[in-house]
């Protein structure tokens, strides 16, 4: 039989197997279940119907906010008899993407801070009909289409912001105002709408307070378009663009991609790394495996003399093999 020192380095061998195949399978599990735990995470409305897209308002036309407002305007006008269209939204903060949406500094009324330590929320501008085109319940109001046009002061807050500055109250009828801009109006809460995910999936943290103003408090040059669709998401792009083409024919839609789209743009780095580890970790266990699986049986096959002459005693088949079956039980469990 082999001798006593070359059996030890066998079963090292197959201990030391054991152990980095479940380490590489640990590792490559970790990426996989960010990858799945990444889809599964609720974003609060449903995606299937959603198409995106965004225009950008350059040049001396839209120097002037009140020519960007008038461009916003005459968009939701021309949305709201979008064939195929359940509904649609101009906002500068299209979720799950990078562009858009904007964080400032708020002061809440009768609530007094440290100058410089005002709580900061995301605040976004909305026209059209926003709750509906992402199917979301409003407890309140939503805006009214004065006030998507007008001046007034009026704001939807989500329900983290609600929790946030008001807990246990009633956040209808309060007041904010932005304290990074001169001359920003108090803002009174209309709505609480539910949470619904802004961040990109492969951002960590919550929901965070979040204030849908009309757009005219956000003189911004980038815009994007959300509808719902009755059906295909691509069936509304075509109208979308006649539209824009109507009011500026030198402004075109970029970023045209289904809510799907975009959702997995914004974690398609996990995506990536999830299949790849995955691969590379069934592949570390084939190879793991046949690893062994040699071993195992080099060093059965060292033993042939010895099973031969157990046979020749009287040995049964449990006999022989039984053995063998728990000592590699043993070196596996050790590695494991």
């Amino acid at each position: 039989s082999s001798s006593r020192g070359t059996r030890a380095i066998h079963q090292t061998l197959i201990v030391v197997q054991m152990a980095l195949a479940l380490l590489l399978l640990a590792g490559a599990s970790i990426f996989v279940r960010t990858y799945a735990g990444q889809r599964g995470i609720e974003l609060g409305y449903d995606t299937a119907h959603l198409m995106t897209m965004r225009v950008y308002l350059a040049g001396p036309a839209y120097s002037a906010a009140d020519a960007r407002s008038r461009f916003v305007d005459a968009l939701a006008v021309k949305l709201r008899s979008l064939s195929g269209a359940h509904a649609a939204t101009v906002t500068d903060l299209v979720p799950l993407d990078d562009t858009g949406g904007r964080e400032t500094q708020i002061a809440i009324e009768g609530q007094t801070y440290a100058e410089g330590k005002e709580p900061t929320i995301q605040y976004a501008g909305v026209a059209g009909a926003w709750p509906e085109t992402f199917n979301v319940s409003v407890e309140g109001r939503t805006f009214s289409e004065q006030e998507l046009t007008g001046t007034t002061g009026v704001a939807l807050v989500n329900r983290s912001f609600a929790n946030s500055f008001w807990p246990g109250q009633d956040a209808l009828g309060k007041r904010f105002r932005s304290v990074e801009f001169d001359g920003s109006p108090w803002m009174t809460v209309i709505g609480v709408v539910p949470d619904i995910r802004t961040l990109k999936l492969d951002e960590t943290g919550l929901n965070p307070p979040t204030a849908y103003v009309p757009h005219r408090f956000i003189s911004v040059l980038s815009w994007g378009i959300v509808v719902r669709a009755s059906g295909s998401p691509q069936s509304v792009v075509a109208g979308v663009r006649s539209a824009v083409r109507e009011i500026d024919p030198t402004v075109a839609l970029y970023d045209v991609y289904p809510m799907e789209h975009v959702r997995w743009l914004s974690y398609w780095m996990y995506v990536m790394w999830g299949t790849m580890f995955g691969v590379l970790g069934l592949i570390a266990l084939f190879i793991a495996a046949v690893g062994v699986y040699g071993v195992v049986y080099y060093t059965v096959a060292q033993r042939t003399k010895e099973i031969g002459l157990r046979v020749a005693l009287g040995a049964g088949r449990a006999q022989v093999v039984g053995p063998m079956l728990r000592q590699a039980a043993v070196l596996s469990l050790l590695g494991i």
